[in-house]
């Protein structure tokens, strides 16, 4: 071999290198972009304001694109997509109050840091207003299925705070 064959062969193999190192780093940033838009649902529950409220808010860094919405009473899932399903939930647990409520639509977006009052009980005179979001605190979750702008893995958040 001439010193020309090595530095051929030298060349090549830093072009496959670099080609290589090129390859892996573009690995990395896009996990890095996935990771970087990542959602994250999280339900809070308020009353500071003299009511019951519970707040889903987005803590991720990226927006949350709202697949499926359901309240669980009792073990027993009723799908969020219309104002009655709030109005079943609480005649299943015997707690038919006055409320507030909001129901996000699929491929609905929640954006970064946003928050969206789902569930407002108001406070009633001549009712024991405790003991309702007692029991609507103990029997009413929401299990939220959720995923990222990328939509290439599926989220669950199931909880009420």
């Amino acid at each position: 071999m001439e010193a020309s064959d090595y530095i051929a062969f030298s060349s090549a193999v830093i072009a496959l290198s670099a080609l290589g190192i090129a390859i892996w780093q573009a690995h990395l940033s896009r996990r890095h972009f996935i990771l970087s838009i990542t959602p994250h649902l999280v339900i809070q529950k308020d009353v500071a304001s003299g009511n019951c409220e519970f707040v889903l808010e987005n803590n991720g860094l990226g927006p949350a694109i709202i697949e499926e919405i359901y309240l669980v009473v009792k073990e027993e899932e009723i799908l969020l997509n219309n104002g009655e399903a709030y109005d079943e939930a609480l005649e299943k647990i015997d707690s038919p109050i006055d409320h507030v409520r909001y129901y996000p639509s699929k491929n609905d977006a929640i954006l970064p840091s946003q928050k969206i009052s789902l569930f407002e009980v108001e406070k009633e005179v001549g009712i024991n207003y405790q003991d309702h979001i007692i029991n609507i605190e103990k029997n009413l979750k929401f299990k939220i299925t959720y995923t990222s702008m990328y939509k290439d893995k599926k989220f669950e958040y199931f909880g009420n705070d």
